[in-house]
């Protein structure tokens, strides 16, 4: 990915720390691991640096450790490192088993660079080598590096065939970063890239024709259900009971230590009375969008519609600022990627789903207003920090309850997806 600067204001206390992070997919379409971006902001428009190397540090490592418990298990994290970060050690602060330390592309391979990353090797940290290229001089970090992320933006297919060999008798593994089309995706997975990243798997392209499976006709049928102003709850224990595998989930979930049960939930409608109305409504569309499946890329876009959907309902809860009801918003952000777990287009997914015509407009682009907040977790998903700062600024949102309201939909959207997405 391209270089983030990192910035933070003179008084650490009232700093915001913004992170995102991008999935990293393996060859079978699964996520890998997760690329973390930071940057701690100061007050709008302004940068104070007490000392870069002080500074970096504090975001690099409260943000790392802000933003784990959010992190799927078993996951790898690439964090990105500047040479003079490299050099000051900080990495070793983090945790080995955990992060993977990103080697930017404007890092020098100097003897001393090259002495960092052998001291990082020895304490067991793996290294990735970022935005390669093909670039001469770097012979001796790609020996060292356990992966090379190759930047294919804008790289003829002749051109991605000649870095890869001349990577591949280093023996590392190989990611192909910024892919924004199937055909540069299908080219490097056929070369034998290992990895992959970039914004086509964030939007896969709807291949056109696509019908609806009877399956997915059923889950929709559902969600119609659930969102009635009132219903009855031993019809919708019976709807659930007809599905082995939503029955199981339910049933784990109010049997967690989340919720403390002195005795075991055996029966659906007695989980369905614990969690009540609003709760048992927003758990099964979060159930149901992960079961999805269209383009392969579930996983994703699961995870990426539940967080967006538990942020913008935070965001609302807990800033006056905000003009939409916390409802609304949860639905604008579980439903955003609907036509990407589909594989239709959004207009043919909203037509029988009861959602109010603020939130429908938003999710087509036709409503300004309500459509800025989707926007506003879209640019915290792909790190465009300025723009962020601008969006806060304009609503006049608190930069370090936003921040923490986003690392908070990190953590909730794992706890309650638990096993329900895919492991490896």
């Amino acid at each position: 990915m391209s270089q983030t600067e990192t910035v933070v204001s003179a008084e650490p206390s009232g700093s915001p720390i913004f992170v995102a992070k991008q999935p990293i997919f393996d060859r079978k379409g699964q996520i890998w691991g997760f690329e973390l971006l930071f940057r701690g902001s100061g007050k709008a428009g302004e940068a104070t640096f007490v000392d870069e190397d002080v500074a970096t540090s504090q975001v690099l490592c409260d943000g790392f450790f802000l933003a784990a418990p959010g992190i799927e298990k078993g996951k790898c994290v690439l964090i990105n490192f500047p040479q003079h970060m490299l050099l000051s050690g900080a990495a070793h602060t983090l945790p080995s088993d955990k992060c993977i330390i990103e080697i930017l592309e404007t890092v020098e391979p100097s003897p001393e660079v090259i002495g960092a990353c052998q001291e990082l090797k020895k304490a067991g940290f793996k290294l990735a080598l970022d935005d390669f290229v093909g670039q001469p001089g770097y012979e001796e970090l790609i020996a060292l590096a356990d992966i090379v992320k190759v930047d294919i933006l804008g790289q003829t297919p002749q051109e991605v065939i000649r870095i890869f060999n001349t990577l591949k008798p280093y023996g590392c593994k190989l990611l192909a970063e910024k892919i924004e089309n199937r055909k540069i995706f299908e080219l490097t997975r056929k070369l034998g890239f290992d990895y992959f990243q970039g914004f086509f798997f964030k939007k896969p392209e709807i291949i056109p024709g696509k019908k609806i499976s009877s399956n997915e006709t059923s889950k929709l049928k559902l969600m119609q259900e659930i969102g009635k102003e009132d219903f009855d709850f031993k019809e919708l224990a019976k709807t659930i009971s007809h599905d082995v595998s939503i029955s199981y989930r339910l049933l784990r979930y109010v049997n967690s230590a989340y919720f403390g049960q002195a005795k075991k939930v055996e029966s659906l409608v007695q989980a369905i009375m614990i969690l009540g109305q609003k709760q048992i409504v927003r758990w099964l569309r979060v159930i149901i969008l992960s079961d999805m499946d269209a383009m392969g890329n579930a996983q994703a876009a699961a995870l990426t519609s539940v967080q967006r959907a538990r942020f913008l309902e935070l965001l609302s809860e807990s800033d006056k600022h905000v003009n939409m009801p916390s409802e609304s918003m949860f639905f604008m952000g579980i439903f955003s990627m609907l036509d990407v777990l589909l594989g239709i287009p959004m207009e043919d997914v909203l037509g029988g789903l009861p959602l109010g015509d603020d939130v429908k407009d938003a999710l087509l682009g036709r409503d300004d207003k309500a459509r800025f907040w989707l926007e506003l977790v879209e640019n915290f998903e792909q790190a465009n920090w300025d723009r962020i700062s601008q969006m806060i600024k304009e609503k006049r949102l608190n930069p370090w309850e936003t921040s923490l309201l986003y690392i908070e939909a990190m953590k909730w959207t794992r706890e309650i997806l638990g096993e329900s997405t895919r492991e490896e």
